[in-house]
């Protein structure tokens, strides 16, 4: 929801990541944090954003979620 600098604080593809984990933050200009990104669910994160710079509405990763059984 915010444009910042964008730090992902997991790897991609290497570990399973509850829902509600840390997976990453937003700092502004005077790099003062804005904004943490959550996991929406559990899943496997197959790609994280590397760019330091993102815009509001950015996608910053790609969830692989389990099936529901």
């Amino acid at each position: 929801q915010h444009a910042g600098f964008f730090r992902p604080l997991v790897p991609a593809g290497t570990q399973w990541i509850k829902k509600g984990q840390l997976i990453g933050k937003i700092f502004n200009e005077r790099m003062e944090w804005v904004e943490e990104i959550l996991m929406p669910t559990t899943g496997l994160i197959s790609n994280i954003i590397e760019a330091s710079m993102v815009s509001t509405g950015d996608e910053l990763f790609e969830l692989m979620a389990p099936e529901k059984k």
